[in-house]
């Protein structure tokens, strides 16, 4: 088993769907047979309609970032291959085509830092809820709900009790991490 933390898509896509599975026999078998071969089909039901929809924008915004990334670092790559073999070319025509391959490589290279760049967890994990911070600063805390499912939210310490323990259906949490940080100057 993986046991990596889960990335932002991740988490987001945890918080948005539910995984519904299906199996199919063929006409007049129970489907509940296992012996019986099948086909087993999955697919995702949004369970909060604003976060699926927040998923696959970030879905497509990211393979379009991944997209241009790959199409600037083809004309950076042309543009230095050009530079490579060429013996003809004036001083002009030689900065203007290091100019341009500096120009794509660098846009190319930021665009990977994007692709790249998404809040991870801190290093250290989750900790135990009784070590965290009781002076109401905001965290993120781990537990589940009455039904039994987990959940991650942001929660303070507040009036003897973590504020996640006012909405219904959230028990106590169990564990605690810090809030990933912004980026400098965010």
């Amino acid at each position: 088993m993986n046991d990596a933390p889960l990335n932002l898509y991740e988490r987001l896509a945890l918080r948005a769907f539910d995984i519904e599975m299906t199996r199919t026999v063929e006409d007049g078998q129970d489907p509940d047979d296992l012996s019986i071969p099948g086909t087993v089909f999955t697919r995702m039901v949004p369970k909060d309609v604003d976060l699926a929809e927040a998923y696959d924008l970030l879905k497509r915004m990211r393979q379009a970032l991944i997209l241009c990334e790959r199409q600037f670092r083809f004309y950076g790559d042309e543009h230095a291959s050009k530079l490579d073999g060429a013996t003809h070319l004036s001083l002009v025509e030689r900065r203007e085509l290091e100019a341009d391959r500096d120009r794509d490589l660098g846009i190319a290279r930021v665009l990977g830092h994007l692709i790249a760049d998404s809040p991870q967890p801190q290093a250290t994990g989750w900790q135990e809820i009784s070590t965290a911070p009781q002076d109401g600063s905001s965290i993120r805390v781990l537990g589940k709900t009455d039904a039994g499912k987990t959940y991650v939210e942001t929660a303070h310490w507040w009036n003897i009790r973590w504020s996640i323990e006012n909405v219904t259906g959230f028990r106590a949490p169990t564990h605690w991490a810090p809030l990933e940080r912004l980026p400098e100057g965010y």
